[in-house]
């Protein structure tokens, strides 16, 4: 192929991504640029030429992508208050997208890290200097609030900074009223990015395990967890045990100035009990359920779900053994290690119910089904406890095992599909059933959505021949029986076990 016009393609496309991320505020690009410009790379990969067209399309992605990644470091950065190293990153980022939104988040993270090293005059220059530009309000209310100038928060256009400022200055009430107003208008409860707005109020009323459900959901770092969390227990009217947990913070190793600058201002700042009318724990209480209920169905990673994770390894060991027996496409060798015979009937050898389970037909088979397992897995674990999950998990493969023997099926059966069908099942009796998600409208949407899902599958089943319909449809049933059984349906629905 010839080198110029790999480097020209590699260039002009790099070069598009750049010119279009340059055209938006801001960054990352929207979605439909980076749609339109895939589509029109994999028409031109088809129609073309392959090889030119994957080039193509690589090098877009580098630069449409490729900033979004950045600012998601700048971000990390920022969170864990090392505000120099994200002034850092950012400004390589601002030499390529030269747009003015970049160049003034720039100056705000080299302001804020001369700040917390105790050189506010960079800080108190800009938030003078950008007082009337309206496309500066966003950095501009940022070193407000970091300035601990709530007052003048007050009349911020972010929502969240607003409900901070009015909690900080002890509305409380005033604050849950604000939340509550913006829970009307929108009709929803909080879901995402909106959660953070209700960080403060929810701390500043002293409700601790919902303050920590939160910070898990947002993913604030474990210093900024604890100082959210001593601001809940002094709320709560527990001062000694918020400024002990403070004095804990501040002898970690690992804290940044940033952390440091705010554990300075929050000790100085420990919130009082506030007052709060019914009505305002009433709002209170019904968010705090929501909280919960999102951060019991939340994704997890199965790095911490030692079980789940431990099946994951077991398949996967399985799968190398297939590979070196015979190959994985190999029905002889499937037979051997214990896949479900064809053409029906009850296996003279029971294991075979469980262990073909743990075989699967090719790389792209075991990857398909390990991505379910460990989507769904950890947070069913987390849910019902490592050994109901166990349970859960083997019991629904066995389950989907005896529906197809049976059934019959014309070809050996082999695969997690139906044990992972039952997970997923599982789940969505978790969220219709369990204490901290019966009534919430988070395990009412998920568990609809998990029900759509389910029967989705299950109808696109029934019309391809090559997948077991009866092995994915029992294993979904037996898991939503199982969970039924397994399921914690008693309690108190927010403060405990």
């Amino acid at each position: 192929m010839d080198p110029a016009l790999l480097l020209t393609t590699a260039s002009s496309s790099l070069g598009l991504a750049v010119l279009l991320g340059n055209r938006r505020n801001p960054l990352p690009v929207a979605p439909t640029w980076v749609a339109a410009l895939v589509v029109s790379l994999g028409l031109y990969a088809v129609l073309v030429d392959l090889e030119v067209g994957y080039l193509a399309g690589a090098c877009a992605a580098v630069g449409l992508l490729g900033p979004a990644l950045v600012l998601a470091r700048v971000r990390h950065h920022a969170a864990r208050g090392d505000y120099a190293r994200a002034a850092g990153l950012l400004s390589h980022l601002a030499r390529v997208h030269r747009h003015p939104a970049l160049r003034r988040w720039v100056e705000v993270w080299r302001a804020t890290a001369a700040l917390v090293v105790g050189a506010p005059a960079e800080v108190d220059r800009l938030i003078a200097h950008w007082e009337h530009l309206p496309e500066a309000s966003a950095p501009r209310e940022w070193l407000l609030g970091m300035r601990w100038r709530w007052p003048a928060a007050l009349t911020a256009t972010a929502t969240d900074l607003r409900i901070r400022a009015a909690c900080e200055q002890g509305d409380v009430e005033g604050a849950i009223a604000l939340c509550s107003t913006l829970l009307s208008a929108r009709r929803s409860l909080p879901t995402g990015r909106r959660r953070l707005e209700w960080l403060a109020p929810i701390a500043f009323a002293g409700h601790l395990p919902a303050t920590e459900a939160l910070c898990r959901l947002l993913r604030v770092p474990p210093a900024l967890t604890d100082i959210w969390r001593a601001a809940a227990l002094a709320a709560g009217g527990h001062e000694a045990d918020a400024r002990a947990m403070l004095t804990a913070v501040a002898a970690r190793p690992d804290l940044t100035p940033g952390l440091r600058y705010v554990l300075a201002q929050r000790t100085a700042n420990l919130p009082v009990p506030a007052a709060l009318s019914p009505a305002a724990q009433d709002v209170l209480q019904r968010v705090e359920r929501e909280i919960l209920a999102g951060s019991l169905l939340r994704l997890r990673l199965p790095l911490r779900a030692p079980r789940t994770l431990g099946l994951i390894i077991g398949t996967t060991a399985v799968f190398v053994l297939q590979t070196a027996r015979g190959g994985s496409t190999d029905a002889a060798t499937a037979i051997e290690l214990g896949a479900l015979l064809p053409n029906g009937g009850f296996p003279d050898e029971p294991m075979r119910l469980l262990t073909y389970a743990f075989l699967h037909h090719g790389a792209l088979h075991l990857c398909v089904n390990l991505f379910t397992v460990g989507l769904v897995g950890a947070t069913v674990e987390a849910a019902i406890g490592g050994w109901r999950f166990v349970t859960l998990y083997l019991g629904s493969a066995v389950g989907a095992g005896l529906a197809i023997s049976y059934y019959g099926a014309e070809e050996i059966t082999l695969g997690a599909s139906g044990a992972a069908m039952g997970l997923l099942a599982a789940l969505g009796v978790i969220a219709a059933r369990d204490r901290r998600t019966r009534g919430t409208r988070t395990g009412r949407v998920i568990g609809l959505a998990i029900a759509g899902l389910v029967v989705v599958q299950s109808t696109l089943d029934a019309f391809m021949p090559e997948i077991s319909f009866a092995g994915h449809l029992s294993g979904a049933l037996v898991g939503a029986g199982l969970g039924f059984l397994l399921v914690r349906g008693r309690g108190s629905v927010l403060h405990g076990e």
